[in-house]
């Protein structure tokens, strides 16, 4: 046995000259000292001479190991799926296989493909989840009991649903239509619910978020998604705040009554989903505006149901170069 195991005392221990103590914690702060401790022990271990005793040395690892685990189970039974689905999702924010994070976190190839699959019983080991929440820099508790792939603030969710939105459209698997505006008749919903008017010879847009005598200057075509949500219309807006050339955009929902035995069966609806005026830095700004261009390319492109698209991909796949 060596003489640094030896002097220890309790749950204290001196490596090379330093004393350690384990770590029993009961906080996150702690817990990454109580795996640091965890490691320096480990370190210890593998820096023995064949012929010491490794005994003692083990003893205090498990001690560690144990106060560690004893913190985890005070977590609660975490949910197995949300680790799976942060690990994929981060993986493939980053572009990374499974295989390179194996690499960077020393561990074994295919360790955490093995482990890791939804409704598995198995869990990966507390030092591999420590070790990929430091690696991506994830706090352990938004790891383990978070869904990341959720945004936290509401101006990053609307950036991820526009771009999104953008992606689908571009795939064709949503279609948007003109509902008119300063170039076409506009619908009779938009007139009825007075969101456009005309004055001067200039179409005005009234935004839902502001009073009815607020009026900005239509800047173009109002363009509808029907396939985004099963229940209520997409819309989105260009608009002016003068006759400057920057663009904003509104995005509206839209639906109509469809209980015949209710009275205002038919009438339409309208509510605010954002405004990319709300967006201090610009980033719905800019997503809104390629969204926007791209329905304007695609307004007269040819209509195609996904699976017929899909039919003619396929076929012009085979024999090409």
């Amino acid at each position: 046995m060596s003489r640094q195991f030896d002097e220890y005392m309790s749950d204290k221990f001196e490596l090379y000259g330093e004393c350690h103590s384990l770590v029993e914690p009961s906080n996150f702060e702690e817990l990454m000292k109580a795996i640091q401790v965890k490691d320096v022990i480990q370190i210890a271990i593998s820096g023995l001479m064949h012929d010491e005793d490794s005994v003692g040395w083990g003893d205090l690892l498990q001690s560690q190991k144990d106060y560690i685990q004893e913190y985890l189970d005070s977590l609660g039974d975490f949910d197995n799926n949300f680790l799976v689905s942060n690990i994929n999702y981060l993986a493939k924010k980053n572009n990374l296989r499974m295989g390179d994070i194996e690499k960077l976190l020393g561990i074994s190839t295919g360790y955490i493909s093995r482990t890791a699959k939804e409704n598995s019983a198995k869990k990966l080991s507390i030092d591999v989840v420590w070790k990929f929440a430091k690696l991506f820099e994830i706090e352990l508790r938004a790891l383990l009991e978070t869904n990341l792939q959720i945004p936290n603030s509401n101006t990053e969710m609307a950036e991820k649903f526009l771009r999104k939105v953008y992606r689908q459209t571009e795939e064709g698997t949503i279609e948007w239509i003109s509902n008119g505006g300063v170039e076409c008749e506009l619908d009779e919903s938009i007139v009825e619910a007075r969101l456009v008017t005309e004055e001067d010879e200039t179409t005005l847009y009234h935004p839902m978020r502001l009073n009815r005598n607020a009026r900005f200057i239509l800047a173009g075509e109002i363009f509808t998604c029907e396939n985004i949500n099963l229940e209520k219309e997409v819309l989105i807006i260009p608009f002016k705040l003068d006759k400057s050339e920057r663009i904003e955009y509104d995005f509206v929902l839209r639906w109509s009554e469809d209980d015949e035995s209710n009275p205002n069966y038919g009438k339409h609806y309208f509510k605010r989903m954002f405004n990319t005026m709300d967006d201090p830095f610009g980033a719905l700004d800019v997503c809104a505006g390629n969204l926007y261009r791209l329905i304007k390319e695609r307004e007269y492109d040819t209509r195609m149901l996904p699976e017929v698209k899909d039919i003619i991909v396929d076929f012009l796949k085979v024999g090409s170069d």
